[in-house]
């Protein structure tokens, strides 16, 4: 949905669907990693020997790769899009 107001207005939907693929399968990804990684050795760690402040590190670790996978779609979009436009133009 938010891709629809981005500046690409023009784009159909189809045009959307690779972002939308890599934005599920790298928010799984992500997922994973948090639960089985940080879960139980970064923050059990970090929590026992700064408290709160330990798990302050993880938080902006996700967000920082959530932020680069949403702006990572909408970069193979834009991509796949302009090929798109320029091999209709050339044809």
């Amino acid at each position: 949905m938010a891709s629809r107001r981005l500046p690409h207005r023009d784009a159909d939907w189809s045009d959307l669907v690779p972002g939308a693929i890599a934005v599920g399968l790298g928010v799984g990804v992500v997922q994973v990693v948090a639960v089985c990684m940080l879960g139980p050795y970064a923050l059990s760690r970090s929590t026992k020997t700064y408290g709160a402040l330990g798990l302050t590190e993880a938080v902006p670790l996700g967000l920082s790769a959530l932020g680069r996978l949403l702006v990572g779609a909408a970069e193979i979009n834009a991509t796949l899009w302009e090929r798109e436009r320029t091999r209709r133009e050339t044809t």
